[in-house]
């Protein structure tokens, strides 16, 4: 489930849309919707790090939809072309799950952690 562009997000709506399920939210409108969104893991935080993947909904968490590239900074960064709404994400980071520490908000997942949310406008 999506909630729609213009929508004022509070912590209760967002908890909401994360108890409403993963798979509806990675639901798509069409193309004309999307808006190119980068998701970026600052190098310092992870220097050693030699594999960072996006994985959310909107590619069934799969951790080989979205593999990130280093820039020359030690930036870690992908864009990825996503429909207005809060979309749930993590970075995994040599195998280890991270939330990302500049995400929009977060919400409960049903393995009691969380997930970074992303607001896509």
């Amino acid at each position: 489930m999506l909630i729609p562009a213009g929508t004022r997000i509070t912590t209760t709506k967002i908890a909401g849309v994360a108890k409403a399920g993963v798979a509806a939210m990675g639901a798509h409108r069409p193309e004309s919707h999307l808006r190119a969104v980068e998701f970026r893991v600052r190098g310092g935080l992870i220097p050693g790090a030699r594999c960072v993947c996006l994985v959310a909904g909107f590619n069934r968490w799969d951790p080989r939809a979205h593999q990130m590239q280093r820039g020359p900074e030690g930036d870690w960064t992908v864009v990825v072309h996503l429909p207005p709404g809060v979309h749930p994400y993590l970075f995994l980071v040599d195998g280890a799950w991270w939330n990302d520490p500049g995400d929009d908000g977060r919400a409960p997942s049903e393995w009691g952690n969380e997930y970074s949310l992303k607001l896509v406008r």
